[in-house]
């Protein structure tokens, strides 16, 4: 009995069609402000808080 007629090969599986464009059809809501902008206004006032106790 030989080994290679023992080991199954792993069956293939196909892998999904992705599109090529990519589709936003979220609303706009008129809201251009940076993320970044309220992290930092956040930790500033964390870090005040933490301050005082």
């Amino acid at each position: 009995m030989q080994l290679r007629s023992l080991i199954r090969k792993p069956e293939e599986t196909p892998t999904p069609e992705t599109p090529s464009t990519q589709v936003t059809d979220t609303p706009k809501n008129g809201d251009d402000t940076h993320m970044l902008l309220w992290v930092l206004l956040a930790a500033v006032g964390m870090a005040g808080v933490v301050s005082a106790v």
